[in-house]
């Protein structure tokens, strides 16, 4: 359905890359290699700091067990947006096949502590959407 969806709009602005970036990572997920790389180098050409699609990029590699062009793509697009939980992840684990420990375990603490602030940005709109869903403090218990 997604991918339908995501081919349509190429359709009808082909020079957009949001949809081929989408399809890339479909693709991946889909283990078709070399047509998500494809779709990765189209956005690349359109714009070469696109941090999806250097993570896509990087996680192909990744697959493919070419981890040094896996760390070259994913350290690129960790540089250029640094909050890119996915790339920091598939970096850590990179180093790690590697052999560079201290460089994995780096990457994989900075994984983990931006999923904790994915959380608590989530928990946080949550709160503001359903202030009724809020827990009970415990103040309503003391009244006497």
């Amino acid at each position: 359905m997604a991918r339908t969806q995501y081919e349509k709009s190429i359709e009808l602005q082909p020079v957009q890359t949001e949809a081929y970036l989408q399809l890339g990572l479909i693709d991946l997920d889909e283990k078709k290699m070399d047509q998500a790389e494809e779709r990765f180098r189209h956005v690349l050409q359109r714009n070469p700091k696109h941090s999806g699609a250097l993570f896509g990029m990087g996680r192909a590699e990744f697959e493919k067990k070419q981890y040094e062009n896996a760390a070259t793509f994913l350290q690129q697009a960790t540089t250029n947006d640094p909050s890119m939980r996915q790339a920091h992840y598939y970096l850590g684990m990179t180093y790690a096949r590697l052999g560079k420990k201290e460089d994995s375990a780096t990457e994989l603490v900075t994984a983990s502590r931006l999923e904790h602030e994915e959380v608590e940005q989530h928990r946080g709109v949550l709160k503001i959407l359903s202030p009724t869903a809020m827990p009970a403090t415990g103040a309503e218990n003391n009244q006497h």
